[in-house]
Protein backbone atom coordinates (compact mmCIF):
# COMPACT_ATOMS: atom_id res chain seq x y z
CA UNK A 1 0.00 0.00 0.00
CA UNK A 2 1.55 3.83 -0.75
CA UNK A 3 1.84 5.74 2.12
CA UNK A 4 -0.12 8.49 0.13
CA UNK A 5 -3.24 5.72 1.28
CA UNK A 6 -2.70 5.39 5.07
CA UNK A 7 -4.57 7.18 7.53
CA UNK A 8 -3.83 10.39 8.78
CA UNK A 9 -2.97 8.93 12.03
CA UNK A 10 -0.75 6.51 10.48
CA UNK A 11 0.90 9.84 8.76
CA UNK A 12 1.47 11.55 11.61
CA UNK A 13 2.74 8.54 13.41
CA UNK A 14 5.54 7.95 10.75
CA UNK A 15 6.36 11.74 11.76
CA UNK A 16 6.24 10.48 15.48
CA UNK A 17 8.34 7.18 15.23
CA UNK A 18 10.72 8.93 12.82
CA UNK A 19 11.51 11.27 15.73
CA UNK A 20 11.85 8.42 18.11
CA UNK A 21 13.81 6.67 15.84
CA UNK A 22 16.37 10.04 15.69
CA UNK A 23 16.22 10.21 19.75
CA UNK A 24 17.13 6.69 19.60
CA UNK A 25 19.89 7.25 17.32
CA UNK A 26 20.79 10.73 19.36
CA UNK A 27 20.87 7.92 22.23
CA UNK A 28 22.54 5.11 21.08
CA UNK A 29 25.59 7.71 19.91
CA UNK A 30 25.35 8.84 23.54
CA UNK A 31 25.68 5.48 25.10
CA UNK A 32 28.69 4.23 22.79
CA UNK A 33 30.43 7.53 23.87
CA UNK A 34 29.44 7.10 27.90
CA UNK A 35 30.69 3.44 27.77
CA UNK A 36 34.02 4.68 25.76
CA UNK A 37 34.49 6.71 28.56
CA UNK A 38 33.35 4.09 31.18
CA UNK A 39 36.29 2.24 29.43
CA UNK A 40 39.03 4.96 29.44
CA UNK A 41 37.96 5.41 33.36
CA UNK A 42 38.63 1.79 34.10
CA UNK A 43 41.78 1.90 32.29
CA UNK A 44 42.84 4.62 34.23
CA UNK A 45 41.61 3.32 37.40
CA UNK A 46 43.81 0.22 36.38
CA UNK A 47 46.87 1.84 35.61
CA UNK A 48 46.61 3.79 39.22
CA UNK A 49 45.77 0.03 40.90
CA UNK A 50 49.07 -0.54 38.72
CA UNK A 51 51.04 2.29 39.95
CA UNK A 52 49.93 2.04 43.39
CA UNK A 53 51.02 -1.83 43.03
CA UNK A 54 54.85 -0.93 41.50
CA UNK A 55 55.03 1.55 44.50
CA UNK A 56 54.63 -1.09 46.97
CA UNK A 57 57.26 -3.06 45.04
CA UNK A 58 59.80 -0.31 45.25
CA UNK A 59 58.48 -0.07 48.81
CA UNK A 60 59.41 -3.93 49.54
CA UNK A 61 62.61 -3.46 47.90
CA UNK A 62 63.54 -0.63 49.90
CA UNK A 63 62.35 -2.23 52.89
CA UNK A 64 64.31 -5.46 52.26
CA UNK A 65 67.68 -3.51 51.72
CA UNK A 66 67.33 -1.80 54.84
CA UNK A 67 66.22 -5.19 56.58
CA UNK A 68 69.92 -6.16 55.33
CA UNK A 69 71.79 -3.28 56.87
CA UNK A 70 69.78 -3.55 59.52
CA UNK A 71 70.83 -7.46 60.58
CA UNK A 72 74.08 -6.31 59.95
CA UNK A 73 74.62 -3.66 62.06
CA UNK A 74 73.01 -5.68 64.89
CA UNK A 75 73.34 -9.06 64.25
CA UNK A 76 71.42 -9.62 67.51
CA UNK A 77 68.21 -8.52 65.75
CA UNK A 78 68.50 -11.27 62.73
CA UNK A 79 65.42 -13.81 64.20
CA UNK A 80 63.20 -10.50 64.07
CA UNK A 81 64.38 -8.89 60.78
CA UNK A 82 64.74 -12.04 58.99
CA UNK A 83 60.48 -12.71 59.52
CA UNK A 84 60.35 -9.13 58.16
CA UNK A 85 62.52 -10.05 55.20
CA UNK A 86 59.73 -13.24 55.15
CA UNK A 87 57.14 -11.28 54.89
CA UNK A 88 58.09 -8.24 52.69
CA UNK A 89 59.36 -11.10 50.02
CA UNK A 90 56.10 -12.78 49.94
CA UNK A 91 54.57 -9.12 49.31
CA UNK A 92 56.64 -8.48 46.81
CA UNK A 93 55.99 -12.30 45.16
CA UNK A 94 52.15 -11.29 45.34
CA UNK A 95 52.24 -7.21 43.97
CA UNK A 96 54.32 -8.60 41.40
CA UNK A 97 51.72 -11.50 40.28
CA UNK A 98 49.20 -9.44 40.66
CA UNK A 99 50.75 -6.98 37.94
CA UNK A 100 51.68 -9.86 35.64
CA UNK A 101 48.01 -11.24 35.94
CA UNK A 102 46.36 -8.44 33.78
CA UNK A 103 49.87 -6.74 32.10
CA UNK A 104 50.78 -7.38 27.85
CA UNK A 105 53.20 -5.69 25.71
CA UNK A 106 55.90 -4.05 27.31
CA UNK A 107 54.99 -3.65 30.68
CA UNK A 108 54.76 -7.94 30.71
CA UNK A 109 58.25 -7.77 29.23
CA UNK A 110 59.52 -5.18 32.06
CA UNK A 111 58.10 -6.99 34.49
CA UNK A 112 59.84 -9.80 33.70
CA UNK A 113 63.02 -8.41 33.92
CA UNK A 114 61.86 -7.40 37.40
CA UNK A 115 61.15 -10.94 38.08
CA UNK A 116 64.81 -12.06 37.18
CA UNK A 117 66.68 -9.09 39.03
CA UNK A 118 64.61 -9.74 42.05
CA UNK A 119 64.76 -13.67 41.72
CA UNK A 120 69.27 -12.95 41.98
CA UNK A 121 68.32 -10.72 44.53
CA UNK A 122 66.54 -12.80 46.75
CA UNK A 123 69.82 -15.14 45.86
CA UNK A 124 71.86 -12.23 47.43
CA UNK A 125 69.38 -11.76 50.33
CA UNK A 126 69.55 -15.26 50.90
CA UNK A 127 73.64 -15.59 50.77
CA UNK A 128 73.04 -12.35 53.20
CA UNK A 129 70.76 -13.95 55.85
CA UNK A 130 73.47 -17.26 55.81
CA UNK A 131 76.23 -15.04 56.11
CA UNK A 132 74.82 -13.06 59.25
CA UNK A 133 73.54 -16.27 60.40
CA UNK A 134 77.78 -17.31 60.58
CA UNK A 135 78.57 -13.73 62.28
CA UNK A 136 76.77 -14.25 65.04
CA UNK A 137 80.03 -15.98 66.74
CA UNK A 138 82.85 -13.96 65.07
CA UNK A 139 81.13 -10.27 64.88
CA UNK A 140 83.60 -8.58 63.64
CA UNK A 141 84.76 -10.04 59.89
CA UNK A 142 81.49 -11.36 59.97
CA UNK A 143 79.99 -8.20 59.91
CA UNK A 144 82.54 -6.59 57.55
CA UNK A 145 81.87 -9.64 55.21
CA UNK A 146 78.36 -9.18 55.53
CA UNK A 147 78.48 -5.42 54.81
CA UNK A 148 80.53 -5.82 52.16
CA UNK A 149 77.94 -8.58 50.39
CA UNK A 150 74.87 -5.91 51.00
CA UNK A 151 77.14 -3.27 49.44
CA UNK A 152 77.30 -5.90 46.50
CA UNK A 153 73.85 -6.22 45.66
CA UNK A 154 73.01 -3.02 45.78
CA UNK A 155 73.50 -2.80 42.53
CA UNK A 156 71.01 -5.35 41.83
CA UNK A 157 68.60 -3.22 44.45
CA UNK A 158 69.33 -0.53 42.14
CA UNK A 159 68.56 -2.06 38.87
CA UNK A 160 65.26 -3.74 40.24
CA UNK A 161 64.27 -0.19 41.57
CA UNK A 162 65.28 1.07 38.06
CA UNK A 163 62.81 -1.34 36.23
CA UNK A 164 60.47 -0.68 38.77
CA UNK A 165 60.45 3.12 38.41
CA UNK A 166 60.73 2.03 34.13
CA UNK A 167 57.38 0.15 34.96
CA UNK A 168 55.53 3.29 36.96
CA UNK A 169 56.50 5.66 34.39
CA UNK A 170 55.21 2.92 31.73
CA UNK A 171 52.41 2.46 33.54
CA UNK A 172 51.88 6.34 34.10
CA UNK A 173 52.16 7.33 30.14
CA UNK A 174 49.70 4.75 29.34
CA UNK A 175 47.47 6.47 31.92
CA UNK A 176 48.29 9.84 30.63
CA UNK A 177 47.63 8.52 26.67
CA UNK A 178 44.15 6.80 28.11
CA UNK A 179 43.04 9.59 29.89
CA UNK A 180 43.97 11.71 26.39
CA UNK A 181 41.92 9.05 24.61
CA UNK A 182 39.14 9.02 26.78
CA UNK A 183 38.58 12.66 26.85
CA UNK A 184 38.96 12.64 23.07
CA UNK A 185 35.86 10.07 22.62
CA UNK A 186 34.15 12.01 24.93
CA UNK A 187 34.53 15.05 23.05
CA UNK A 188 34.19 13.04 19.28
CA UNK A 189 31.01 11.57 21.48
CA UNK A 190 29.39 14.96 22.14
CA UNK A 191 30.03 16.40 18.67
CA UNK A 192 28.48 12.58 17.58
CA UNK A 193 25.83 13.48 19.39
CA UNK A 194 24.89 16.77 18.78
CA UNK A 195 25.80 16.43 15.07
CA UNK A 196 23.18 13.29 14.99
CA UNK A 197 20.54 15.25 17.25
CA UNK A 198 20.51 18.31 14.88
CA UNK A 199 20.43 15.96 11.65
CA UNK A 200 17.63 14.10 13.38
CA UNK A 201 16.05 17.74 14.09
CA UNK A 202 16.77 18.52 10.58
CA UNK A 203 15.26 15.30 8.97
CA UNK A 204 12.39 14.82 11.09
CA UNK A 205 11.37 18.99 10.37
CA UNK A 206 11.83 17.97 6.56
CA UNK A 207 9.90 15.23 6.86
CA UNK A 208 7.35 16.49 9.35
CA UNK A 209 6.82 19.66 7.03
CA UNK A 210 7.28 16.94 3.58
CA UNK A 211 4.26 14.36 5.08
CA UNK A 212 1.96 17.41 6.84
CA UNK A 213 1.61 19.29 3.17
CA UNK A 214 2.18 16.57 0.46
CA UNK A 215 -0.41 14.05 2.42
CA UNK A 216 -2.31 16.19 4.84
CA UNK A 217 -2.60 20.00 4.11
CA UNK A 218 -2.71 19.93 0.52
CA UNK A 219 -5.30 17.09 0.00
CA UNK A 220 -7.29 18.52 2.61
CA UNK A 221 -6.86 22.36 1.34
CA UNK A 222 -8.27 20.38 -2.47
CA UNK A 223 -11.65 18.96 -0.49
CA UNK A 224 -12.32 22.27 0.98
CA UNK A 225 -11.88 23.95 -2.18
CA UNK A 226 -14.18 20.85 -3.90
CA UNK A 227 -16.58 21.31 -1.46
CA UNK A 228 -17.02 25.06 -1.70
CA UNK A 229 -16.85 25.03 -5.66
CA UNK A 230 -20.05 22.51 -4.53
CA UNK A 231 -21.38 24.86 -2.04
CA UNK A 232 -21.69 27.48 -4.41
CA UNK A 233 -24.08 25.73 -6.62
CA UNK A 234 -20.90 24.25 -8.94
CA UNK A 235 -22.08 20.41 -10.09
CA UNK A 236 -20.18 20.46 -12.85
CA UNK A 237 -16.47 19.94 -10.33
CA UNK A 238 -14.81 17.09 -11.29
CA UNK A 239 -12.93 15.58 -8.21
CA UNK A 240 -9.73 13.81 -8.23
CA UNK A 241 -7.45 11.56 -5.52
CA UNK A 242 -10.44 9.55 -5.93
CA UNK A 243 -7.97 6.22 -5.94
CA UNK A 244 -6.52 7.76 -1.79
CA UNK A 245 -7.32 5.01 0.60
CA UNK A 246 -6.98 7.35 3.48
CA UNK A 247 -9.55 9.16 5.26
CA UNK A 248 -9.02 12.29 2.65
CA UNK A 249 -9.97 9.34 -0.17
CA UNK A 250 -12.80 8.71 1.86
CA UNK A 251 -13.79 12.08 1.56
CA UNK A 252 -13.52 12.63 -2.11
CA UNK A 253 -15.39 9.07 -2.62
CA UNK A 254 -18.39 10.93 -0.67
CA UNK A 255 -18.10 14.16 -2.68
CA UNK A 256 -18.23 12.35 -5.72
CA UNK A 257 -21.11 10.35 -5.03
CA UNK A 258 -23.18 13.82 -3.76
CA UNK A 259 -22.17 15.01 -7.13
CA UNK A 260 -23.46 12.52 -8.87
CA UNK A 261 -26.38 12.33 -7.21
CA UNK A 262 -26.96 15.89 -7.19
CA UNK A 263 -26.47 16.35 -10.99
CA UNK A 264 -29.26 13.11 -11.61
CA UNK A 265 -31.62 14.50 -9.25
CA UNK A 266 -30.97 17.68 -10.78
CA UNK A 267 -31.91 16.85 -14.55
CA UNK A 268 -34.69 14.86 -13.60
CA UNK A 269 -35.76 18.01 -11.35
CA UNK A 270 -35.70 20.17 -14.64
CA UNK A 271 -37.13 17.46 -16.87
CA UNK A 272 -40.21 17.36 -14.24
CA UNK A 273 -40.35 21.14 -13.65
CA UNK A 274 -40.77 21.59 -17.74
CA UNK A 275 -43.34 18.54 -17.99
CA UNK A 276 -45.39 20.51 -15.15
CA UNK A 277 -45.35 23.52 -16.39
CA UNK A 278 -46.32 22.51 -19.95
CA UNK A 279 -49.48 20.40 -18.05
CA UNK A 280 -49.87 23.59 -16.33
CA UNK A 281 -50.00 25.83 -19.75
CA UNK A 282 -52.28 22.65 -20.98
CA UNK A 283 -54.22 22.81 -17.76
CA UNK A 284 -54.68 26.11 -18.23
CA UNK A 285 -55.70 26.44 -21.93
CA UNK A 286 -58.06 23.54 -20.80
CA UNK A 287 -59.84 26.00 -18.47
CA UNK A 288 -59.55 29.39 -20.70
CA UNK A 289 -61.69 26.65 -23.54
CA UNK A 290 -63.76 24.64 -21.16
CA UNK A 291 -65.09 28.44 -19.44
CA UNK A 292 -65.26 30.18 -23.23
CA UNK A 293 -67.32 26.81 -23.94
CA UNK A 294 -69.67 27.12 -20.89
CA UNK A 295 -70.47 30.49 -22.01
CA UNK A 296 -71.48 29.57 -25.29
CA UNK A 297 -72.99 26.59 -24.58
CA UNK A 298 -75.39 28.83 -21.66
CA UNK A 299 -76.53 30.91 -24.61
CA UNK A 300 -76.83 28.05 -27.10
CA UNK A 301 -79.18 26.86 -24.51
CA UNK A 302 -81.17 29.89 -23.47
CA UNK A 303 -82.00 30.74 -27.45
CA UNK A 304 -82.75 26.54 -27.66
CA UNK A 305 -85.22 27.21 -24.31
CA UNK A 306 -86.92 30.69 -26.01
CA UNK A 307 -87.50 28.09 -28.83
CA UNK A 308 -88.59 25.42 -27.19
CA UNK A 309 -91.61 28.06 -25.34
CA UNK A 310 -92.42 29.39 -28.74
CA UNK A 311 -93.17 25.78 -30.06
CA UNK A 312 -94.99 24.60 -27.21
CA UNK A 313 -97.27 28.20 -27.18
CA UNK A 314 -97.88 27.27 -31.23
CA UNK A 315 -98.38 23.82 -30.22
CA UNK A 316 -100.89 24.91 -27.69
CA UNK A 317 -102.71 27.39 -30.34
CA UNK A 318 -102.70 24.64 -32.78
CA UNK A 319 -104.56 22.25 -30.97
CA UNK A 320 -107.05 25.07 -29.91
CA UNK A 321 -107.83 25.47 -33.80
CA UNK A 322 -107.55 21.93 -34.10
CA UNK A 323 -110.66 21.69 -32.17
CA UNK A 324 -112.45 24.40 -33.91
CA UNK A 325 -111.16 22.72 -37.06
CA UNK A 326 -112.28 19.13 -36.32
CA UNK A 327 -114.42 18.77 -39.72
CA UNK A 328 -111.84 19.84 -42.08
CA UNK A 329 -108.90 17.21 -40.92
CA UNK A 330 -108.64 16.54 -44.42
CA UNK A 331 -108.01 19.54 -45.59
CA UNK A 332 -104.97 20.16 -43.50
CA UNK A 333 -103.60 17.09 -42.97
CA UNK A 334 -100.92 17.51 -45.36
CA UNK A 335 -99.94 20.24 -43.39
CA UNK A 336 -100.42 18.62 -39.88
CA UNK A 337 -97.87 16.23 -41.40
CA UNK A 338 -94.93 18.28 -42.47
CA UNK A 339 -95.19 19.77 -38.78
CA UNK A 340 -94.98 16.51 -37.70
CA UNK A 341 -92.07 15.73 -39.47
CA UNK A 342 -90.36 19.05 -38.64
CA UNK A 343 -91.00 18.26 -34.81
CA UNK A 344 -89.48 14.90 -35.61
CA UNK A 345 -86.49 17.21 -37.08
CA UNK A 346 -86.71 19.27 -33.96
CA UNK A 347 -86.23 16.24 -31.51
CA UNK A 348 -83.10 14.67 -33.61
CA UNK A 349 -81.69 17.67 -33.39
CA UNK A 350 -81.98 17.78 -29.38
CA UNK A 351 -80.77 14.11 -28.91
CA UNK A 352 -77.40 15.14 -31.68
CA UNK A 353 -77.31 18.46 -28.90
CA UNK A 354 -77.45 16.03 -25.83
CA UNK A 355 -75.05 13.41 -27.29
CA UNK A 356 -72.73 16.90 -28.32
CA UNK A 357 -72.87 18.11 -24.40
CA UNK A 358 -72.12 14.60 -23.67
CA UNK A 359 -69.05 14.52 -25.13
CA UNK A 360 -68.19 17.73 -23.67
CA UNK A 361 -68.36 16.18 -20.49
CA UNK A 362 -66.18 13.54 -20.77
CA UNK A 363 -63.71 16.05 -22.25
CA UNK A 364 -64.11 18.05 -18.72
CA UNK A 365 -64.19 14.62 -16.87
CA UNK A 366 -60.31 14.05 -19.14
CA UNK A 367 -59.45 17.05 -17.88
CA UNK A 368 -60.38 16.93 -14.05
CA UNK A 369 -57.70 13.68 -14.71
CA UNK A 370 -54.86 15.83 -16.29
CA UNK A 371 -55.17 18.48 -13.47
CA UNK A 372 -55.23 15.84 -11.04
CA UNK A 373 -51.85 14.07 -12.67
CA UNK A 374 -50.47 17.68 -12.54
CA UNK A 375 -51.31 17.72 -8.39
CA UNK A 376 -49.78 14.03 -8.99
CA UNK A 377 -46.59 15.24 -10.30
CA UNK A 378 -46.29 18.58 -8.44
CA UNK A 379 -46.54 16.51 -5.10
CA UNK A 380 -43.67 13.91 -6.41
CA UNK A 381 -41.45 17.44 -6.87
CA UNK A 382 -42.34 18.61 -3.76
CA UNK A 383 -40.65 15.01 -2.17
CA UNK A 384 -37.76 14.86 -4.47
CA UNK A 385 -37.19 18.63 -3.63
CA UNK A 386 -37.46 17.42 0.21
CA UNK A 387 -34.88 14.26 -0.65
CA UNK A 388 -32.67 16.89 -2.49
CA UNK A 389 -32.98 18.52 0.88
CA UNK A 390 -32.40 15.27 2.57
CA UNK A 391 -28.82 15.24 0.68
CA UNK A 392 -27.61 18.79 1.26
CA UNK A 393 -28.13 17.67 4.77
CA UNK A 394 -25.94 14.34 4.07
CA UNK A 395 -22.87 17.22 3.45
CA UNK A 396 -23.19 17.41 7.26
CA UNK A 397 -22.09 14.20 8.10
CA UNK A 398 -18.80 15.05 5.73
CA UNK A 399 -18.09 18.05 7.77
CA UNK A 400 -18.79 16.03 10.89
CA UNK A 401 -16.22 13.80 9.57
CA UNK A 402 -13.72 16.39 8.63
CA UNK A 403 -14.69 18.04 11.95
CA UNK A 404 -13.65 14.91 13.99
CA UNK A 405 -10.33 14.62 12.17
CA UNK A 406 -9.43 17.87 12.54
CA UNK A 407 -10.02 16.97 16.64
CA UNK A 408 -8.19 14.05 16.50
CA UNK A 409 -5.06 15.95 14.79
CA UNK A 410 -5.80 19.14 17.03
CA UNK A 411 -5.49 16.76 19.87
CA UNK A 412 -2.16 14.89 18.16
CA UNK A 413 -0.41 18.25 18.01
CA UNK A 414 -0.91 18.76 21.61
CA UNK A 415 0.01 16.30 22.73
CA UNK A 416 3.60 16.38 20.91
CA UNK A 417 3.79 19.63 22.60
CA UNK A 418 3.62 17.90 25.64
CA UNK A 419 6.04 15.35 24.87
CA UNK A 420 8.29 17.59 23.20
CA UNK A 421 8.30 20.05 26.10
CA UNK A 422 8.95 16.95 28.80
CA UNK A 423 12.02 16.51 26.12
CA UNK A 424 13.49 19.88 26.97
CA UNK A 425 16.10 21.65 24.15
CA UNK A 426 15.92 18.09 22.35
CA UNK A 427 12.32 18.18 21.25
CA UNK A 428 12.13 22.42 20.35
CA UNK A 429 12.15 21.49 16.88
CA UNK A 430 9.19 19.08 17.15
CA UNK A 431 7.47 21.51 19.22
CA UNK A 432 7.50 23.73 16.28
CA UNK A 433 6.27 20.91 13.89
CA UNK A 434 3.40 20.48 16.83
CA UNK A 435 2.43 23.89 16.21
CA UNK A 436 2.28 24.18 12.72
CA UNK A 437 0.21 20.89 13.06
CA UNK A 438 -2.19 22.54 15.28
CA UNK A 439 -2.02 25.76 12.89
CA UNK A 440 -2.89 23.91 9.97
CA UNK A 441 -5.65 21.94 11.87
CA UNK A 442 -7.12 25.74 13.16
CA UNK A 443 -7.00 26.94 9.60
CA UNK A 444 -9.00 23.30 8.65
CA UNK A 445 -11.46 24.01 11.55
CA UNK A 446 -12.24 27.46 10.41
CA UNK A 447 -12.58 26.09 6.63
CA UNK A 448 -15.12 23.13 7.80
CA UNK A 449 -16.85 26.07 9.79
CA UNK A 450 -17.20 28.41 6.55
CA UNK A 451 -17.87 25.08 4.24
CA UNK A 452 -21.11 24.58 7.20
CA UNK A 453 -22.83 28.10 6.58
CA UNK A 454 -22.25 27.46 2.58
CA UNK A 455 -24.57 24.34 3.28
CA UNK A 456 -27.42 25.73 5.44
CA UNK A 457 -27.52 28.50 2.62
CA UNK A 458 -27.99 25.60 0.19
CA UNK A 459 -30.59 23.91 2.53
CA UNK A 460 -32.21 27.44 3.14
CA UNK A 461 -32.69 27.93 -0.54
CA UNK A 462 -33.82 24.43 -1.26
CA UNK A 463 -36.45 25.15 1.23
CA UNK A 464 -37.68 28.26 -0.26
CA UNK A 465 -38.11 26.06 -3.17
CA UNK A 466 -39.94 23.52 -1.40
CA UNK A 467 -42.11 26.42 -0.46
CA UNK A 468 -42.65 27.49 -3.78
CA UNK A 469 -43.67 24.46 -5.69
CA UNK A 470 -46.21 23.54 -2.44
CA UNK A 471 -47.56 26.91 -4.04
CA UNK A 472 -47.64 25.50 -7.43
CA UNK A 473 -49.28 22.40 -5.80
CA UNK A 474 -51.78 24.66 -4.28
CA UNK A 475 -52.60 26.45 -7.09
CA UNK A 476 -52.89 23.05 -9.24
CA UNK A 477 -55.17 22.20 -6.64
CA UNK A 478 -57.55 24.80 -7.09
CA UNK A 479 -57.78 24.41 -10.73
CA UNK A 480 -57.92 20.67 -9.96
CA UNK A 481 -61.57 21.83 -7.77
CA UNK A 482 -62.57 24.34 -10.63
CA UNK A 483 -62.09 21.94 -13.18
CA UNK A 484 -64.46 19.23 -11.12
CA UNK A 485 -67.23 21.85 -10.81
CA UNK A 486 -66.50 22.75 -14.41
CA UNK A 487 -67.65 18.58 -15.05
CA UNK A 488 -70.37 19.03 -12.58
CA UNK A 489 -71.97 21.59 -14.36
CA UNK A 490 -71.45 20.04 -17.54
CA UNK A 491 -73.29 17.00 -16.42
CA UNK A 492 -76.14 19.13 -14.83
CA UNK A 493 -76.54 20.86 -18.60
CA UNK A 494 -76.35 17.01 -19.90
CA UNK A 495 -79.41 16.18 -17.99
CA UNK A 496 -80.83 19.74 -18.95
CA UNK A 497 -80.34 19.05 -22.27
CA UNK A 498 -82.04 15.43 -22.24
CA UNK A 499 -85.00 16.66 -20.19
CA UNK A 500 -85.49 19.03 -23.63
CA UNK A 501 -85.12 16.07 -25.85
CA UNK A 502 -87.78 14.41 -23.85
CA UNK A 503 -89.81 17.05 -23.93
CA UNK A 504 -89.69 17.23 -27.79
CA UNK A 505 -89.96 13.39 -27.76
CA UNK A 506 -93.46 14.07 -26.28
CA UNK A 507 -94.08 16.87 -28.29
CA UNK A 508 -94.23 14.65 -31.69
CA UNK A 509 -95.92 11.96 -29.84
CA UNK A 510 -98.88 14.93 -29.09
CA UNK A 511 -98.72 16.08 -32.47
CA UNK A 512 -98.73 12.64 -34.04
CA UNK A 513 -101.80 12.06 -32.09
CA UNK A 514 -103.16 15.99 -33.16
CA UNK A 515 -102.86 14.49 -37.18
CA UNK A 516 -104.97 11.44 -36.61
CA UNK A 517 -107.79 14.03 -34.68
CA UNK A 518 -107.79 17.08 -36.39
CA UNK A 519 -111.22 18.33 -38.14
CA UNK A 520 -110.84 21.95 -38.57
CA UNK A 521 -112.97 24.14 -40.87
CA UNK A 522 -111.30 25.73 -43.57
CA UNK A 523 -110.37 29.18 -41.62
CA UNK A 524 -109.30 27.17 -38.77
CA UNK A 525 -107.26 25.54 -41.46
CA UNK A 526 -105.34 29.05 -42.47
CA UNK A 527 -105.09 29.61 -38.89
CA UNK A 528 -103.56 26.09 -38.34
CA UNK A 529 -100.88 27.13 -41.76
CA UNK A 530 -100.37 30.76 -40.10
CA UNK A 531 -99.19 28.91 -37.25
CA UNK A 532 -97.31 25.97 -38.83
CA UNK A 533 -95.41 28.14 -40.25
CA UNK A 534 -94.62 29.76 -37.02
CA UNK A 535 -93.80 26.55 -35.92
CA UNK A 536 -91.07 26.01 -38.87
CA UNK A 537 -89.22 28.94 -38.30
CA UNK A 538 -89.03 27.79 -34.80
CA UNK A 539 -87.94 24.47 -35.78
CA UNK A 540 -85.79 26.08 -38.31
CA UNK A 541 -84.31 28.47 -35.09
CA UNK A 542 -83.88 25.50 -33.42
CA UNK A 543 -81.72 23.58 -36.42
CA UNK A 544 -79.60 26.37 -36.09
CA UNK A 545 -79.13 26.48 -32.75
CA UNK A 546 -77.97 22.36 -32.98
CA UNK A 547 -75.77 23.33 -35.68
CA UNK A 548 -74.06 26.15 -33.73
CA UNK A 549 -74.26 23.91 -30.55
CA UNK A 550 -72.27 21.26 -32.99
CA UNK A 551 -69.74 23.12 -34.99
CA UNK A 552 -68.23 24.84 -31.40
CA UNK A 553 -68.50 21.06 -30.02
CA UNK A 554 -66.35 20.14 -32.77
CA UNK A 555 -63.53 23.05 -32.70
CA UNK A 556 -63.58 23.06 -28.63
CA UNK A 557 -62.77 18.94 -29.20
CA UNK A 558 -60.15 20.52 -32.34
CA UNK A 559 -58.54 22.69 -29.58
CA UNK A 560 -58.36 20.46 -26.84
CA UNK A 561 -56.61 17.81 -29.34
CA UNK A 562 -54.14 20.83 -30.18
CA UNK A 563 -53.90 21.52 -26.50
Amino acid sequence: MAFKDAKVSTKILTIVAGFGFALSAVSVVGWVGLEMTTTAAKRIELAAEDIHHAAQLDHDVLDLNRLEFRFAADPREFEQVRERIREDQANFTAELAILRSHASGEAAEILSEIDQTYSIYVEDIEHNIELAEASQFELSDAQRQLLNAIEASVPLMNTLEGHIAEYVELTEAQALHTAHLAQERAHLAEWLILATGALSIILGVISAVFVSRKFISRPLQNVVQGLTRVAEGDLNHEITAEARKDEIGELNIALQKFLTSSREKLALMQAQERENLAKIERAELAQRLTESFQVEIAEAITSLAGAAEEMQATAVSMSATAEETSVQTQSVSSVTVQTSANVQTVASAAEEMYAAISSVSEQMSRSTGVTSEAKDRTNLTREQLSTLSASASSIGEILDLITHVTAQTKLLALNATIEAVRAGDAGKGFNVVALEVKALADQTEQATHSVTEKIHEIQRATEAIVSSVSDIGAVVENVSDITTIVAASTEEQVASTGEISKNIAEAATGTNQIVASISMLEDAAQTTASASVQVTATAEELAHQSLNIKNRIDRYLADMAAA
